[in-house]
């Protein structure tokens, strides 16, 4: 790991054009990007995967197509919302959440979906090693990273990285809004 001080923002800003080609015409990517955002440190490339990984495994829970949402923002953990999930540390955070209109998840699956080599697509199609991977990067960079889903109802994945205090915001004085792809 390289670790740098990043703007989320940027980051996702950056991907936004490649993600476009590689999701397809059926897919519509739109980007809601917070005014104003705490950097945080993590690595670049590193980040990129994650969003890269994330985004594709939306893609894949949408054959028919669909909309993913890229989004970032503010977060705090309180000492409540760190006790019910130890994993998380107290304190400032960024979130990085990537949300789609797929097909949605089982509890089963959901269970299990971080676990290396563990996939639900056909045989040949993926490697089971997309999610592990973020999730592997996401906690390296002193994160977290959660999923909501229910079967129909599509899927959020929310990356949640420790802010970096006493630097200034990104320099985005209003919401970004990226380009959207419809369907």
């Amino acid at each position: 790991m390289e670790p740098k001080v990043l703007d989320l923002n940027a980051v996702v800003a950056d991907a936004e054009k490649m993600l476009q080609r590689l999701i397809g015409e059926d897919v519509g990517l739109a980007t809601i990007l917070q005014p104003r955002l705490s950097p945080v440190r993590a690595d670049p490339v590193q980040i990129d995967q994650v969003i890269l990984n994330l985004v594709l495994n939306a893609r894949d829970a949408m054959p028919r197509g669909g909309t993913v949402m890229i989004e970032t923002r503010e977060a705090e953990w309180d000492a409540a919302d760190a006790k019910a999930r130890p994993e998380v540390r107290p304190g400032h955070h960024v979130l990085l959440q990537v949300t789609d209109t797929g097909r949605g998840m089982t509890p089963e699956v959901q269970a299990r979906l971080f676990e290396p080599f563990f996939a639900t697509k056909d045989e040949g199609t993926g490697t089971g090693l997309g999610l592990a991977v973020a999730h592997g990067i996401v906690q390296q960079s002193g994160g977290y990273l959660a999923v909501d889903s229910r079967p129909g109802m599509g899927t959020t994945f929310k990356v949640y990285l420790p802010a970096v205090e006493g630097l200034p915001k990104s320099a985005c004085s209003e919401p970004v809004q990226g380009s959207e792809t419809n369907v």
